[in-house]
């Protein structure tokens, strides 16, 4: 399974995810509202162009929300001044009907029309269906009537301007200019309208967008995470999270998809280390089995007094001493290969001159009883006085273990291991490179890449005259690495097996060693 992980960015997740989301709500809100802002906008102004086409006075957009009032007392303001001006100068003036038509006929089309009164008589009624309509209020001259010259009725639908003047004989005349104020209504409520629906509009639009944006920023990511633990605690780890999102909530799964990822490997590696244990603890109760069932056999016919002669009975004698050989070497590779799991085994590192170091090794093998049947070659590339820093009792067990699995899985008359070291050089450092090759029957391709893996064993027929635990090539393989070197197995159909290894290889005693290696 392929798991992919996030990484902070430092240019993008330094805002928290507070602060992320409130930005991002700020900023879909603002545009909201800016686009909000706008049709508005082209409402008041669409609707104040109206009223100014028709009332012949465009209101400021303030004015005409906020305070129409302020609209009303500008509207006619110029046919009020211009009637003003000529009554002042001629009092008789509108006494003359075509001054009066031609006045009602620019008042008519700003929806008004004209009335002019003389001594409480009408004398001209501009539009007298208007006139019948409009509840007209007379109003009586006075000191509090003569400078407020702008009047509504009491439905407030109807406006009037008023002046009052004495004509040329006397008597008392009073104009007014009525205006139909129901278009401006109509518009100014059609607008507060229109805004209470746009701003409506918006809230349930912001309330949709923050919504979601909760929905998919927390609350799926927490089910998902919410669905991701009752799978764990139901002990399913093969199902990941999706990881697509950012900040802290992208961190939290991150987070959980590591823990999940890293739980799912563990488990699976303790299932493993648990089947590799069974496995191991039957191999070696087989391997154990076999000797202490000869050892108990060769006892008894010692104490039943099978053996009538000397020879027979130093027979059976080497024979229990052999299984118990076999016995103790299973015991001792547990007991070390349990040292180095528990990092309670300690290295002692010097420097080895390298040549002396596997020719001793190699001595021990041939002056040993046990291997009557080898026959080991040796060549070395490496000049003397050249040495490793390592530390000799462990390396020497590794070398020994991988000479071992070859003598034991050898399948020829004589067992023949070729040991070569040759000289690398790198760009930093140099390396020996330790080759152990013998004529034994090889392993298969598949298996070159287990042959490390602790308990591992190609001998799946658990043949009885090849005892051991498969922790062989395991432990040669962590002192390897202990001493920073890198190990390897080739191997060629039917042409033994290859054993790999490299160790740092130094000229002197006075260079520096790799960090990590202990005295």
């Amino acid at each position: 399974m392929h798991t992919k992980f996030h990484t902070k960015n430092e240019t993008n997740d330094n805002l928290s995810f507070k602060n992320k989301i409130v930005n991002s709500m700020m900023l879909h809100i603002l545009l909201i509202v800016a686009i909000g802002a706008a049709f508005i906008l082209i409402i008041l102004y669409a609707n104040t162009f109206f009223v100014g086409k028709h009332y012949g006075h465009r209101p400021s957009i303030f004015s005409f929300v906020f305070n129409p009032v302020e609209s009303y007392t500008k509207f006619n303001s110029k046919e009020y001044n211009s009637i003003y001006n000529l009554t002042k100068d001629d009092p008789n003036a509108l006494r003359d009907k075509n001054n009066c038509d031609r006045y009602q006929e620019k008042l008519g089309k700003k929806h008004s029309f004209l009335l002019y009164i003389e001594n409480a008589e009408v004398i001209y009624v501009g539009d007298k269906k208007h006139y019948d309509r409009s509840n007209f209020i007379s109003v009586t001259y006075s000191e509090s009537t003569k400078n407020n010259r702008v009047v509504l009725n009491n439905n407030n639908d109807t406006m009037m301007r008023y002046m009052f003047f004495e004509l040329s004989s006397g008597k008392a005349a009073q104009v007014y200019i009525v205006t139909d104020l129901k278009q401006y209504i109509f518009s100014r409520s059609i607008t507060l309208f229109s805004i209470f629906i746009i701003v409506f509009l918006l809230a349930i639009i912001i309330g949709i967008y923050q919504i979601r944006n909760i929905n998919k920023n927390i609350v799926t990511p927490l089910n998902k995470l919410m669905i991701a633990t009752k799978n764990i605690e139901q002990g399913d780890l093969n199902i990941p999270i999706e990881l697509e999102y950012k900040g802290e909530i992208g961190e939290l799964c991150d987070s959980f998809e590591r823990m999940r990822f890293k739980l799912e490997a563990s488990t699976n590696q303790r299932l493993e280390n648990e089947e590799q244990t069974r496995t191991v603890i039957s191999n070696i109760a087989h391997d154990l089995k076999t000797p202490l069932t000869s050892i108990k056999g060769y006892t008894e016919g010692l104490i039943d007094g099978i053996c009538q002669t000397d020879a027979q009975k130093e027979k059976y004698l080497k024979t229990i001493y052999s299984k118990s050989n076999d016995m103790s070497y299973l015991i001792d590779e547990l007991s070390y290969y349990s040292l180095m799991e528990n990092n309670e085994l300690r290295y002692s590192f010097e420097f080895t001159e390298v040549n002396p170091f596997f020719l001793s090794i190699i001595e021990e093998f041939k002056t040993a009883e046990l291997y009557t049947d080898l026959k080991i070659n040796f060549n070395s590339e490496i000049e003397d006085e050249k040495y490793i820093y390592v530390d000799k009792h462990t390396l020497k067990r590794a070398i020994t273990n991988i000479a071992e699995n070859s003598i034991k899985y050898n399948d020829k008359d004589m067992c023949i291991i070729d040991v070569n070291l040759f000289e690398i050089k790198t760009d930093n450092y140099k390396l020996v490179r330790v080759s152990i090759t013998d004529n034994g029957p090889g392993v298969s391709v598949n298996n070159l890449n287990k042959l490390f893996q602790r308990f591992f064993r190609a001998d799946a027929s658990r043949n009885t005259s090849k005892k051991g635990t498969g922790l062989g090539l395991s432990i040669a393989a962590r002192i390897v690495k202990a001493h920073k070197g890198h190990i390897y197995a080739k191997c060629d159909e039917n042409e033994g097996l290859t054993i790999n290894f490299t160790l740092r290889l130094y000229d002197d005693t006075n260079e520096t060693v790799p960090s990590g290696l202990n005295n």
